[in-house]
């Protein structure tokens, strides 16, 4: 087992002793997970003034942590050329090319399923903010778009930057987030160096049908870096920009796949219509499309049936889906026509984005008809749609000032928030 901290300890903003300490204490007491997740999400978020002391007290902590935690074969990675990659990757061919005239220097690709929620949410953020993106539309059954990642799982995002360096991007929150970053920070850091504030763990499981699993504590925190940032929210409105985020990841998204997925018979007209929304005509083999349809349609209202087990969900889903969304009206839009009041925030896209993935279905039109969700909903797609974000960037670019108006919040990076690992989805 091996886990770099050296570059958490290279800025004094993403380290303290009084984190580390209470990480290496809390692991006596508590599991591996929360306490990894803790030690990670920790190193961020106090600003303090180290001395030679303060990191040989957090570096013996934390290593005591560490040789704890062998056993349990957790890997943390960074991001180098591309450290993803097992096998060597085809020049991908684009199912389309997203131009929205904006040059930031870098070339992004989405690998994704079309109507995944969580490829919508990563899609809505890049649509809402004008950055151009050539899109891979990955066989959901065969997957052999992504067989040379390690990281198997849609989104998944490459970021080729001018340096000519390939950083790949997993989890649709941790690509939001490093997105975000890259934008408050005015563009002034570079993607690898952003994501090395985002480790993952791996677990490599035990037993011949294990299967590795992937962890990502930091995917809902922005990285506020001495280099100064856009963004002019308050930790307040960041904290709850960052609550509501994960309640999309948490509770409403899991509300989905029982909703279109209800019988074999939707779930077959479901991806009939995913057929549509994706273009598969043009991308997949009728063989493949076939299989995608049926197999995947019988698959799929399995998984439905086991989300609604787990999740310990009623059994008329319905219902489930209008009391998740009347939370967030409630909960949510206190302030204003959007979570931020009258500035769209990361929390509006990220449920704006998975919302879009059942849009054409019967679930979509009940939830709008038994629910004061619409008006919200066709104010913020005007907003993606008109890609109102990409002004912020472009007074970036055009000024280089210090400040800009409007956007949306950051995430607040002080306090330490752990919350349970959400799995992207392998199909809606």
């Amino acid at each position: 087992m091996a886990l770099t901290a050296l570059p958490f300890l290279s800025r004094s903003n993403y380290l303290c002793s009084r984190t580390s300490l209470r990480c290496g204490a809390k692991l006596i007491k508590n599991n591996k997970t929360d306490c990894c997740r803790a030690l990670s999400a920790g190193c961020h978020g106090y600003s303090s003034r180290w001395t030679a002391k303060h990191v040989i007290f957090a570096g013996a902590v934390g290593g005591a942590s560490l040789v704890a935690l062998t056993r349990h074969k957790l890997l943390k990675v960074h991001a180098e050329s591309n450290p993803w990659e097992v096998s060597p990757r085809p020049e991908p061919t684009p199912s389309r090319v997203m131009n929205y005239g904006l040059d930031l220097g870098i070339k992004i690709t989405l690998y994704q399923y079309q109507t995944c929620p969580f490829c919508c949410k990563a899609r809505a953020f890049l649509d809402y903010y004008g950055i151009s993106y050539d899109v891979v539309e990955v066989n959901s059954v065969k997957r052999t778009e992504v067989k040379w990642s390690k990281y198997k799982k849609v989104p998944l995002l490459l970021v080729q930057t001018p340096e000519g360096k390939t950083v790949q991007i997993n989890d649709s929150s941790q690509i939001v987030s490093v997105l975000q970053t890259f934008i408050d920070t005015k563009m002034k850091i570079t993607i690898d160096q952003i994501a090395n504030y985002y480790p993952h763990f791996e677990d490599k499981g035990e037993g011949m049908f294990a299967r590795t699993t992937f962890d990502f504590p930091n995917k809902y925190f922005i990285m506020y870096l001495d280099e100064g940032t856009v963004s002019k929210s308050t930790a307040k409105l960041r904290n709850f920009e960052r609550k509501w985020r994960m309640w999309v990841d948490s509770d409403f998204v899991h509300r989905i796949s029982p909703n279109i997925y209800g019988t074999f018979a939707e779930s077959f007209q479901a991806f009939k219509y995913f057929e549509k929304v994706g273009n598969w005509e043009k991308i997949f083999s009728w063989w493949d499309r076939l299989v995608v349809c049926y197999l995947g349609g019988f698959v799929m209202r399995l998984v439905a049936m086991n989300l609604k087990r787990k999740h310990e969900l009623d059994d008329d889903v319905r219902m489930e889906l209008y009391h998740s969304v009347q939370r967030f009206t409630k909960g949510a839009l206190n302030r204003g026509a959007f979570t931020g009041g009258d500035s769209i925030t990361l929390a509006d896209l990220a449920l704006y984005g998975v919302m879009t993935s059942f849009e054409g279905c019967d679930a979509f039109r009940d939830m709008t008809e038994n629910s004061d969700i619409s008006t919200w909903f066709q104010a913020v797609k005007k907003a993606v749609e008109g890609h109102e974000g990409q002004r912020i960037i472009r007074t970036i670019l055009e000024t280089d000032v210090g400040e800009v108006e409007g956007g949306t919040l950051g995430v607040a990076v002080s306090e330490v928030e752990v919350v349970e690992e959400v799995g992207e989805a392998v199909l809606a």
